[in-house]
């Protein structure tokens, strides 16, 4: 009989743990849930996302896909600070695209066939946004295009489109 009260204590205290746990916060700021860190190499460079939002790039910046506003290619990474509240990241072979958690997408780098989706072919060094797209959960950067899924199970692709 003892041995059962102390089951049932025990059982009782990882309960009470457990829903302790449940109502900590996992975020830093409420408002802003925080990202899960992640890595993307494109053809020239690689981004990572940390925990906090921030972006850190490095490698080859000749068309600006380092987002850091300038085209100096950087062996170390960089922290590209104009953008926040980044959700996830993915990299192309010269552009690089962010979702944020607003559900919007922000892209840089070259643009000769539209990849950056902003309605011209200029390339950017920092980060401009998909114009009239919204409700993303997911991208992926390609080669010369840029893919997006909406929260309607809806894809949405833009730049190169030869084959």
């Amino acid at each position: 009989m003892l041995k059962t009260k102390r089951s049932k204590k025990g059982l009782a205290a990882l309960l009470a743990l457990h829903m302790a746990l449940l109502a900590v916060p996992f975020s830093v700021n409420a408002a802003e849930p925080a990202a899960t860190p992640m890595i993307s190499a494109g053809g020239y460079h690689t981004a990572a996302l940390k925990s906090d939002g921030t972006i850190w790039a490095w490698g080859a910046n000749n068309s600006g896909q380092l987002g850091d506003d300038t085209r100096t290619n950087s062996s170390t990474p960089v922290e590209m600070d104009s953008l926040t509240g980044v959700t996830a990241v993915s990299t192309g072979d010269f552009h690089t695209a962010a979702l944020k958690s607003d559900g919007t997408v922000w892209t840089w780098g070259k643009n000769g066939s539209g990849q950056l989706g902003n309605g011209t072919t200029t390339s950017s060094s920092s980060p401009v946004q998909v114009a009239d797209l919204t409700d993303v959960t997911a991208i992926s950067a390609g080669d010369f295009h840029t893919v997006a899924l909406k929260s309607d199970g809806t894809v949405w692709v833009w730049g190169l489109n030869n084959y």
